[in-house]
């Protein structure tokens, strides 16, 4: 890389994103648009491109297509049309996809996000947003040797998200795609499940002049790498394109376009073919489906129903909160999570007793979440279903452990009760298990004093100003309580007890 260094040039990435958006309906049929249904289940003449059927718009896709191009910052198009694209694979039986080349559905804006060093932030500018159907898959036959075509997934409603070439490395990409996952989980336009292909990348990859030597001027190589599927893949793939390229800068082969493919196991990237142009595909308008005409009242109830981005909570959180940046991030990578949490925090704000201030209910809240309840919930799958444990039960034991009713270790007992029997009381749970921490100063002190003499060397150290000593006898104290007696209180009556 240091020759690129010193010949002016950076590497540069755009992105292109196609998420499945969440339909009942495909795109342009009224087949259902499903993703795990036996093979061939969901296809009709429509979807299996045979002779004479046409293509009749699904409206139910604006929605969603819209809500992300305006939580994108796109100019939503007040009229976008529909284009045929050629090319010829077997899993697109028509021979051509429709989709929207001259005219799409969004055009320009930014997505910004946090970088993970604290520095400035991440900008990716957005080209365009457009409608466009999806293909089949290929996946093996029944007879060895042959491939099968599974048309499920054709014409599937997908939106392409192409960025200016804003990226210079396999990091940046990936933080950028899980970022904009997240977005468009929060808005429930996409599942953003890689594993199914809901959600898939193509990057290209190439070099431009660094400011000050012409701009972004390309260097005459760049590489289309197609259906990078995880976003282990985008990073691996985006930093081995970069570094092959490097490698050829200034020879011929460096100048042809290439289409790439990446192969996980020998960690490499393969040529596909040599990339197409324009004129190769054969773009003309469809003729048969009319334009789409969106109303400029519509776009605008569209953009004012638009719900808290998930970055713009996490600043919340962070600013008015006091979270740490990556506690607020882990709350918020999935809506249901994100959600649960701020319940437990809302409620536990309001529970009689030491709680404290919101902010310091929000960071208990996050604690136990982050480390008791995210855990658990992680092992049985996060979806929409409520977490096995009650917002309220848990904002009602978290408070019982902030007025020191009840010791940390008690409180993860009273949460294993609940999450057998969520319906249950946690006060009521407490007492039933004689849980409730021992406030009594008489039995305590009793404890004290059997400690100190069991331990006189230590209390005598302690009492000759050995402050770190006063840890371990309320450790042995705690022990004969079974971990019930208030450790404040236990120190205290230690402190009196040496000091005399």
């Amino acid at each position: 890389m240091e020759s690129l260094k010193a010949g002016g040039l950076r590497p540069s990435v755009g992105l292109e994103i196609h998420a499945r958006l969440v339909t009942r309906r495909k795109l342009f049929c009224g087949c259902p648009s499903v993703a795990d249904a036996v093979d061939n289940s969901a296809i009709c003449p429509v979807c299996m491109g045979l002779p004479g059927t046409l293509p009749v718009f699904n409206e139910d896709v604006l929605e969603p297509a819209v809500r992300l191009g305006l939580a994108l910052g796109c100019a939503i198009q007040p009229v976008s049309r529909f284009d045929r694209k050629h090319y010829f694979y077997p899993d697109l039986p028509r021979n051509f996809q429709i989709t929207q080349l001259e005219r799409p559905l969004g055009l320009g804006g930014l997505f910004a996000i946090p970088r993970g060093d604290g520095g400035d932030e991440l900008r990716v500018r957005i080209r365009r947003i457009h409608l466009e159907e999806d293909a089949g898959r290929l996946a093996a036959g029944p007879v060895p040797g042959m491939v099968g075509v599974d048309l499920n997934r054709a014409g599937a409603p997908l939106v392409e998200i192409v960025t200016e070439p804003d990226l210079d490395d396999g990091a940046a990409a990936r933080a950028w795609v899980l970022r904009l996952r997240q977005l468009m989980v929060h808005l429930g336009v996409c599942d953003g499940a890689f594993e199914s292909g809901s959600l898939r990348c193509d990057a290209n990859v190439g070099f431009v002049a660094r400011e000050g030597r012409g701009g972004a001027v390309g260097a005459g190589a760049w590489t289309e790498l197609k259906n990078l599927n995880s976003p282990g893949a985008i990073q691996r793939a985006v930093d081995h394109e970069i570094a092959r390229l490097s490698r050829r800068i200034g020879s011929l082969d460096a100048m042809r376009r290439e289409t790439r493919a990446w192969d996980a196991a020998a960690a490499r990237t393969v040529l596909l073919r040599v990339k197409e142009g324009s004129p190769d595909y054969r773009y003309f308008r469809e003729p048969d489906l009319p334009d789409v005409v969106l109303q400029q009242a519509w776009i605008a109830d569209q953009a004012a129903r638009l719900p808290e981005s998930p970055l713009d909570r996490e600043r919340r959180w962070r600013e008015r909160w006091g979270l740490a940046a990556a506690d607020a991030a882990a709350l918020g990578r999935e809506p249901a999570v994100a959600d649960y949490f701020e319940a437990v925090a809302s409620a536990l704000a309001g529970e009689p007793g030491g709680v404290g201030s919101p902010a310091q209910a929000a960071r208990l809240a996050a604690r136990w979440v982050l480390t008791e309840i995210l855990a658990f919930w992680q092992g049985v799958g996060i979806d929409p279903d409520p977490c096995p444990v009650p917002a309220g039960k848990l904002a009602s034991l978290l408070g019982l452990l902030a007025a020191e009713r009840i010791s940390g270790k008690a409180a993860k007992g009273v949460l294993e009760a609940l999450r057998a029997d969520p319906e249950a009381d946690p006060p009521a749970l407490v007492r039933d298990l004689g849980l409730e921490m021992i406030v009594d100063p008489d039995r305590i002190r009793t404890w004290c004093r059997e400690v100190i003499a069991a331990h006189p060397a230590e209390a005598a150290s302690l009492a000759s100003g050995k402050t770190g000593l006063l840890e371990f006898l309320a450790g042995r104290v705690l022990a004969k309580s079974e971990g019930r007696a208030s450790p404040p209180l236990v120190k205290n009556i230690l402190r009196a007890l040496i000091s005399r």
